[in-house]
């Protein structure tokens, strides 16, 4: 896992976007949404998910807004998006 990027958030500087990027080495896209979801619900639950993209793109958000409990003390949004970006 390697961090892409961290920066206060335009709109509350108080907050932080902080974007992680992770090589899933799955042999399908079901299989890599399947390997995230499981990752993901260790983190946080639940996750509201986007429709599938027309490139095996998926997406998903977690937000304290629609009650989504978060395992890390303070984190209140969390999105994750997968693609076969290599």
């Amino acid at each position: 896992m390697q961090i892409e990027s961290y920066e206060r958030y335009w709109k509350y500087p108080e907050l932080a976007e902080l974007r992680l990027t992770s090589p899933l080495e799955s042999a399908s896209p079901d299989a890599a949404l399947l390997t995230v979801l499981q990752r993901a619900w260790r983190i946080a639950t639940p996750w509201g998910l986007g429709a599938p993209g027309s490139d095996n793109e998926f997406d998903g958000v977690a937000s304290v807004d629609i009650g989504s409990r978060f395992a890390v003390p303070g984190v209140e949004w969390m999105e994750f998006y997968v693609t076969d970006r290599r």
